[in-house]
């Protein structure tokens, strides 16, 4: 259920799609993309917390880690969209979809290059533990 309601979290988020329009991919992005940005998502690992160990009457929580790549040609784009992408998504505590949010915490960022088919991009991977009720 989380991963189906972040996707639509993704796209209908007006500052996320100014940034990557329709261009949000799971686990792999085309190989003929040639619009950047782009973002591929994954989810990575999902931690569960034991029942016992959740008080009376609520609910489970839930740490669910997934890593966002966003992609682009230039180096200053992609940065500027992945602080953007940040500053959204990391401050996101609510319902996104039918799925109850606690916290957002981002673990890490990677700043990276790689060669797609014959040309240069750039990436910047941002991973985070999504902390939700079960």
């Amino acid at each position: 259920m989380l991963h189906s309601d972040l996707y639509a979290f993704l796209k209908d988020t007006k500052q996320i799609a100014d940034l990557v329009g329709d261009r949000i991919y799971h686990e792999w992005m085309p190989q003929d993309t040639d619009e950047w940005p782009t973002m591929v998502f994954f989810q990575v690992s999902v931690t569960e917390q034991a029942e016992e160990m959740c008080p009376e009457e609520s609910p489970r929580l839930d740490s669910s880690n997934y890593q966002f790549d966003i992609y682009g040609r230039k180096s200053k784009q992609v940065t500027e969209a992945a602080d953007t992408f940040d500053s959204v998504f990391r401050n996101f505590v609510g319902t996104m979809g039918a799925t109850r949010i606690q916290q957002i915490v981002l673990g890490n960022i990677s700043h990276l290059g790689e060669i797609v088919g014959d040309k240069m991009v750039r990436r910047v991977s941002l991973d985070y533990a999504i902390f939700h009720d079960v």
